[in-house]
């Protein structure tokens, strides 16, 4: 009898200590919670997270409801329809339907010749870099080239600036408009960099120079996609290895790449991403 006694006891102890707290005087209260409120809603995926605070700051929280679920919609962009969340701050794409085809022409009016449809060992999207500080990018799936070349016999640099490193530029697919933009914050009047910049077609004015491996899809398609010079085209990537250099693509028979001086003259040819 004594022992449930005094189990009793212990029990009722570790009940009052559970129920009470010190306030900032170093008294004991009891909890005195508030209302349950909100603390996170409820999104797509995850359930709403409320609590109740009381007085000495001590607080519970606890899950409520079910996730709200994609509100799904068809979203129609030229080159593409998105089956996508419309709630904001969500971007769950459900599906995504393709509507262009390689050679097809483009918003720009000139003729797509990259699409990362995830097909053939592609990529599903590629992020594209759109400025300098661009340290995340966006997600596109479509290359276009202009109609026509934008010069014949344009140099990469400007004159005096030919030994002037272009720090950061990148080789990869989504990052030659960052580049161009790279190369016209220290060259403003950089020839081939500025005329795709500067180039406007079907009222469109997003052209850029391209990155070497955006340059290479485009070599690929040459034969399908529109008429290209037989010599070289620059790119909007510098040789790292060599800051006199940048990379080059040659359009005449097999591919033909490599480094040249930036006073070169070669070919160029804007592109697009979107």
């Amino acid at each position: 009898m004594k022992n449930r006694i005094k189990l009793f006891g212990i029990i009722l102890i570790i009940t009052i200590l559970m129920v009470t707290c010190d306030n900032n005087n170093g008294e004991i209260h009891s909890h005195s919670y508030s209302d349950w409120i909100i603390e996170v809603a409820a999104t797509c995926t995850t359930k709403e997270i409320q609590i109740q605070i009381c007085s000495c700051g001590d607080e519970k929280s606890r899950e409520i409801g079910v996730p709200l679920g994609h509100d799904l919609g068809w979203f129609f962009i030229p080159g593409y329809e998105k089956n996508i969340c419309k709630r904001n701050n969500c971007g769950f794409i459900d599906e995504i339907k393709f509507t262009l085809k390689i050679n097809d022409t483009g918003p720009g009016g000139g003729k797509i010749f990259y699409i990362a449809d995830g097909q053939d060992g592609r990529s599903f999207g590629f992020t594209f870099y759109q400025n300098v500080n661009d340290t995340t990018g966006i997600i596109a799936y479509y290359l276009e080239h202009a109609p026509i070349d934008q010069g014949s016999s344009l140099t990469w640099a400007s004159l005096g600036y030919s030994s002037i490193d272009i720090a950061n530029t990148k080789e990869d697919i989504g990052t030659g408009k960052m580049n161009t933009a790279l190369i016209l914050a220290t060259d403003k009047n950089a020839p081939a960099a500025k005329v795709c910049n500067d180039y406007i077609n079907n009222e469109i004015n997003d052209w850029f120079l391209p990155s070497i491996y955006e340059l290479y899809e485009l070599y690929k398609q040459k034969g399908a996609s529109g008429e290209f010079s037989l010599g070289h085209y620059w790119s909007s990537s510098q040789n790292d290895n060599d800051i006199t250099n940048a990379i080059v693509e040659g359009f005449h028979g097999i591919n033909v790449g490599g480094s040249s001086e930036k006073t070169e003259q070669f070919y160029v040819r804007a592109i697009r991403a979107f």
